[in-house]
């Protein structure tokens, strides 16, 4: 008779767990879903996972450290140790995912040292950039206040093929990186009359 006493004991146990105040809250696997950087993740995830194991998980799947990630939780950015619990996340809640600062530094460090590679041929022009766009090409920048300025593209960046955008070196000095729309070929657009 040992076999049937100790199922019971286990069955027994198993009762007084899930009446002590539901604890299975802790261990079931809920779904979260992470919107940002260009894509939709949909993770499994418990809710006494931290932040930072939430990275862990997405750092595949975008291509990046966990360092280098951000997560907003209804406007906020907790630390990493955070909880999800603590955040009031349930099944089926959503997460923003950014770039860190860390990370959009080391995006900009890689942008220029990507430069350089890609202005091997001055006529090299990605898939989708418009046939006057090529690097070294001198191109008018319209800043957010809609002024014009003169600027050379120094690289064409495709790392985000929906939307290319491109860095220019103003020639007041400086560089921006700009999406296309903000960029015209120069002399087009018009004309600036004098004023």
């Amino acid at each position: 008779g040992r076999q049937p006493r100790s199922a019971t004991a286990v069955r027994t146990i198993g009762i007084g767990f899930i009446h002590n105040n539901q604890p299975c809250i802790h261990t079931s696997v809920m779904k979260l879903t992470v919107v940002g950087l260009g894509g939709k993740h949909e993770l499994e995830v418990k809710a006494a996972d931290t932040l930072a194991a939430v990275k862990a998980q997405l750092a595949p799947l975008v291509s990046l450290p966990p360092e280098e990630l951000k997560l907003v939780a209804k406007g906020k950015t907790p630390p990493d140790a955070t909880p999800l619990s603590a955040l009031g996340l349930a099944d089926g809640g959503k997460l923003m995912l950014m770039r860190s600062q860390a990370g959009a530094k080391s995006l900009q460090q890689r942008g220029k040292a990507a430069a350089p590679a890609s202005a091997t041929s001055a006529n090299s022009r990605p898939l989708g950039a418009p046939p006057w766009l090529s690097i070294g090409c001198e191109v008018d920048y319209l800043d957010s206040g809609g002024e014009r300025h003169s600027a050379v593209v120094q690289a064409i960046h495709t790392d985000d093929p929906p939307q290319l955008y491109c860095t220019v070196a103003l020639a007041g000095g400086g560089e921006r990186q700009t999406p296309l729309d903000r960029v015209q070929p120069r002399g087009g657009g018009g004309g600036a009359g004098g004023g």
